[in-house]
Order: structure tokens, then C-alpha cells, then sequence
């Protein structure tokens, strides 16, 4: 255990929106709802842990008189924040069928992610009464030409870099692991801006030098030594594993792992997320089970207690973290130190 504890700001994030089977072709604006119904039970458990959750709606969530009158209250004695998720299928306007190529937003025209992103934000500032300040996109990935049309929206906080993740469609791998100010050129990277804010989630490895730990599991990965299945000989060898602050997507002793990688590298956050579907029992979220709520809760307070041991935890909402980071930080590029 450290000596002293760090201070360290906790944010936990949930992706507020339908639930659906991804197996199936994307639905537009025509999914099932039912596990917001679960959200008052957890933000009330939220409540008692001491967390104060940030929501990132999308549009069918936000569209919703149910889901928005669930969260409202909350909203308004500031014991949450709403965030704005830009899922491309189920915002309009409709440019044809949706397809997995046009569910990421990084792969829409300029004037259709700025047709989509102007619809989501006037239909949460007509929900909660308030604009939002915190963005994360669909699928995940950014790129400078969309963080400058979140600039101009007023945004000031993106959440929609993966660390250490990559697709065809977008590179997350180098992402840092601590909050940075992305340069426009490239998102991955720290730059000169001041205007937007990039907090990942926290996605890293059970190693406390990340940096060695992506390079050694990158390798692992490569296409030549895939047929040697080097990565999950690694993972079920515990030697390294690639691990999610997700109590949807990671045991608690992986997490718990995590945990005491970032805080002894140096980061200033813990940034936790889930998904509002996964929070059904046998939804179309990342569990499959019939205890889903109560396993979430469980993973999410064990850690928390774990967390606790290792560093003094401020909760905070993103924008909140986000102003307090920028505080700290003053005019560096990067926010660890």
C-alpha cells in the first residue's frame, strides 16, 4: 500500500440508451427502453456510494418522457450530469439505412455529424433545461475535424477516445491514459488547444509501466504470431492482461489490478464506465445473466472500497473533474503530473 494517498478524481460514466440485439440489423429510432427503468434504483445506489455519475444520453434516451422524467430530478439538485452520445442510427436526420460503416460517427460527412450532433443537443437542452459540456461519440473515436465542430457547439469535454483499442475505422491504441488537451491534427496525441478537454475512459494493462505493457501486448497481437494465441496465454496466465475500469466488462480483481497500475503511474483520474443496457437482466448489454443490476452494483462498490485504500477519491461528475484537472494542470500539455 502507497504511504501516502494520492488525490485522485473518480468519474463514472454511464451510456444512456436503448438496448438491442447486435446481432440484428441497427434499428433507427425503433428500440426497446427498458432498462432505463433501472436508473432510479441506480442512481439512488450512486447516491449512497458517494458517486455522482455523469449520463451520457443519446437520442432515443433523451427523446424518451419516461427516461427523461426518471432523471430530471436528479439532474436538477445537481446529484448527476447529463452528457450528449451521438449514436448516428437512432439520430436524425436519416441518410439512408443504417449499416455498421455509418454507425460510427467518425465515418459521417461533416454536414451529417453536424445535422445529427444540433438535433441531439436541442433535444436534450428541451429535456433537462441546460445545453451539455460533455460529448462521447458512437462506437467511440474522434478526429480534429469533429472536435472543432464540438467547439463551436460549445462542448468543452470530449469522452470518445478507447485507449489502447483499434478498429478499421478509428486508432485509439496511443491514446494516454490521463486526461489531455488533443491536438486537432492529431487526437491522439497532447497539442497546443486550450478548448476542448479529452477525458478517456480508463482502459490499461496490470503492469504499472502502461507504456511497456502496450508495446509487449501489441506484439502479441500481431497478425505473425496470432496463430501462437500469445495474448490469451497471457491473459490466462494473469503475466498481462488488457483491462476495462467497466463493471460490465471486467472482474473485480482485474479491475482492482487496474486500479493500482493508473494511481501508480501517476494518473490523476479513475474513469469508470458502463452501458445503461447492461443493467437488464439478459439484455442486449455486455452481461448476459439474471442478477445483472445487483452484479454491476457489487463489482462497482467492491472496487470502490479497493480504490479507496490506494488513494483519497474525489467524486466528481466529468465537468467537474475536467475543471479541476485544468486547474491543476495550468498551461502543461499533459495532466499527470
Amino acid at each position: 500500500m502507497l504511504s501516502v494517498r494520492p488525490d485522485i478524481k473518480f468519474v463514472l460514466s454511464v451510456d444512456t440508451e436503448e438496448e438491442w440485439d447486435w446481432s440484428a440489423p441497427l434499428a433507427r429510432r425503433k428500440a426497446s427502453m427498458l432498462n432505463t427503468h433501472y436508473l432510479q434504483e441506480f442512481q439512488v445506489f450512486c447516491a449512497r456510494a458517494g458517486i455522482r455519475p455523469t449520463y451520457f444520453f443519446d437520442y432515443a434516451a433523451a427523446s424518451s418522457p419516461v427516461v427523461v422524467a426518471t432523471i430530471a430530478p436528479f439532474h436538477d439538485r445537481g446529484e448527476c450530469e447529463i452528457g450528449a452520445r451521438l449514436n448516428p442510427w437512432t439520430t436524425p436526420p436519416d441518410y439512408g439505412d443504417p449499416d455498421e460503416y455509418s454507425s460510427h460517427v467518425v465515418n459521417l460527412t461533416h454536414e451529417q455529424t453536424a445535422a445529427k450532433l444540433d438535433a441531439l443537443l436541442d433535444c436534450l437542452r428541451r429535456a433537462f433545461g441546460v445545453l451539455p459540456v460533455a460529448f462521447r461519440s458512437g462506437r467511440w473515436g474522434t478526429n480534429g475535424p469533429l472536435l472543432q465542430l464540438l467547439e463551436s457547439r460549445g462542448i468543452r469535454i470530449d469522452s470518445s477516445m478507447y485507449p489502447c483499442h483499434q478498429t478499421e475505422w478509428y486508432d485509439c491504441d496511443q491514446t494516454p491514459l490521463s486526461p489531455y488537451w488533443p491536438d486537432y491534427a492529431s487526437p491522439t496525441e497532447p497539442g497546443a488547444q486550450r478548448n476542448i478537454l479529452e477525458l478517456p475512459v480508463t482502459v490499461g494493462f496490470n503492469w504499472r509501466n502502461q507504456d511497456k505493457a502496450r508495446a509487449v501486448h501489441n506484439i502479441a497481437s500481431t497478425k505473425a504470431l496470432r496463430p501462437a494465441h500469445l495474448v490469451g496465454a497471457l491473459w490466462h496466465t494473469r503475466l498481462l492482461r488488457k483491462v476495462y475500469l467497466s463493471p460490465e466488462a471486467a472482474s473485480v480483481t482485474d479491475m482492482n489490478a487496474l486500479v493500482d497500475a493508473v494511481i501508480g503511474n501517476g494518473s490523476p483520474m479513475l474513469h469508470m464506465f458502463l452501458h445503461s443496457s447492461s443493467l437488464l437482466d439478459s439484455g442486449a448489454g455486455m452481461l448476459n445473466t439474471t442478477n445483472a443490476f445487483e452484479l454491476i452494483t457489487k463489482n462497482i462498490e467492491a472496487t470502490l472500497a479497493h480504490a479507496n485504500l490506494r488513494a483519497a477519491l474525489q467524486h466528481c461528475t466529468i465537468s467537474e473533474a475536467a475543471t479541476l484537472l485544468s486547474q491543476r494542470a495550468g498551461s502543461s500539455n499533459g495532466l499527470c503530473a
